[in-house]
């Protein structure tokens, strides 16, 4: 796990202590439609995004412009897509982890928690957890 991602998880985990921190607010840009999708506390949500019927985007998850998360996918706390990644329908990404720029998720498959998808990359099985790939 990187520091910068360690450095976010211990602040998500301190709102207990700072009242006024207890609330995240979500950003999600005008021209993301985001009914019938379940989006949680405090995600940002940039320009172009398609997110498919019935998914789910747990909490403090960053999409990048023009990423496609897919029909009924499940994208887990803590997670990055970078911009113009594909996450295919039903694809599971697991928490804490990064899917990189212009990469593809083949639906149905799982990205582990904390695991790494490389840039470019197209996914063509499950990824193991805490794992980094690339290529294809």
């Amino acid at each position: 796990m990187s520091r910068d991602m360690k450095t976010r998880q211990n602040i998500v985990r301190r709102p207990g202590k700072v009242h006024h921190l207890s609330r995240y607010l979500t950003l999600i840009h005008p021209s993301v439609d985001a009914t019938n999708r379940i989006v949680k506390g405090g995600c940002i949500i940039q320009e172009g995004v398609v997110l498919g019927g019935q998914c789910e985007i747990g909490d403090h998850c960053v999409l990048y412009a023009k990423c496609v998360i897919g029909y009924e996918s499940r994208v887990g706390d803590l997670v990055f897509v970078a911009n113009n990644a594909i996450v295919g329908a039903r694809a599971k990404i697991g928490t804490g982890s990064f899917v990189g720029l212009n990469s593809v998720v083949l639906p149905y498959l799982e990205i582990g928690p904390w695991a790494t998808v490389g840039a470019g990359s197209v996914v063509l099985k499950h990824v193991a957890p805490a794992s980094a790939v690339s290529g294809n």
